[in-house]
């Protein structure tokens, strides 16, 4: 088997005490991410999320002052929950159905319906509250 080659993946997904020196956790960003939406519920764009991030105590420090790569990382980070929130949605709406056409009514429903970031906020937002 080849070996593994370059540079971890930055934003990591597993376990806290499993990262590397240069990656950044995407759970801590998905919390504070989840917290500034909960503070101010008026902002609606990821760059106001990323303002307020790099207001944060910690966030220069940790991201070396590249704003750049603070605002891709929030990109990735709610894209991957938007993606979570929409399979969620979808298996849920399957599991309400009985007949197979109900089944690909259902499946075009979630395939069509956009996603925006008010909603995958408001999915943070209520995961935060648990």
């Amino acid at each position: 088997m080849a070996r593994k080659r370059g540079a971890p993946e930055a934003l990591y997904a597993g376990s806290v005490t499993e990262l590397k020196p240069r990656q950044r956790h995407l759970g801590s960003l998905l919390r504070d991410v989840a917290v500034v939406s909960t503070d101010k519920p008026h902002i609606k764009t990821q760059g106001a999320i990323v303002n307020q991030l790099w207001k944060k105590p910690g966030y220069k420090s940790k991201y070396e002052n590249s704003r750049r790569k603070l605002e891709r990382d929030v990109t990735k980070a709610l894209a991957r929950v938007a993606i979570m929130r929409k399979q969620q949605g979808f298996f849920e709406a399957l599991d309400r159905v009985t007949t197979p056409e109900e089944m690909v009514r259902a499946a075009w429903t979630w395939i069509s319906e956009g996603d925006t970031i008010e909603k995958t906020l408001k999915y943070l937002r209520d995961a935060l509250n648990k």
